[in-house]
């Protein structure tokens, strides 16, 4: 049986250290509360560790640390956004992503996506999907496909 790939122009946008990012939201499973996380030991330290939602164990990435900004408090805004993505070997990646603060669901329309500048970080480009602006804001697209197919292959 032939795979269905649905497309999809609506954005889960959310901020971290004041700057806006969007992900596609049917790769958002839910969002919920910064919750105890439980330390994995020789982890980076951006994988913040694992916890039990609802019977399942996930792990956790902390987004600001793994972009390496400074300012790591957290608040009553910063949650976890559960994400799923299958990995180009049709395996199903699921994990947390912390974030500061969870906005709003926007529709993007592909040809609003410019690609990511040529200056600049170079090893993030690759999960870089690209910008655009909303309502004179730039948003970050992030590509969690290849970010977290990266990401989990630093466990085996």
């Amino acid at each position: 049986m032939p795979t269905i790939s649905i497309a999809t122009d609506k954005y889960l946008t959310f901020r971290l250290q004041n700057e806006g990012y969007a992900i596609d939201v049917m790769q958002v499973v839910e969002i919920i509360r910064l919750q105890k996380i439980t330390p994995v030991p020789h982890m980076p330290s951006h994988i913040k560790g694992v916890i039990n939602l609802r019977g399942r164990v996930i792990p956790i990435i902390d987004l600001r640390e793994r972009f390496k900004f400074n300012d790591l408090k957290t608040d009553e805004h910063t949650c976890i956004i559960v994400v799923q993505i299958t990995a180009h070997d049709k395996t199903t990646i699921a994990c947390g992503l912390i974030v500061d603060e969870v906005e709003e669901v926007l529709t993007i329309a592909d040809e609003a996506i410019q690609s990511m500048p040529e200056a600049g970080n170079h090893a993030a480009a690759g999960y870089l999907k690209g910008v655009t602006t909303l309502r004179d804001q730039v948003r970050t697209i992030l590509d969690l496909g290849k970010l977290l197919s990266e990401e989990m292959s630093l466990k085996k």
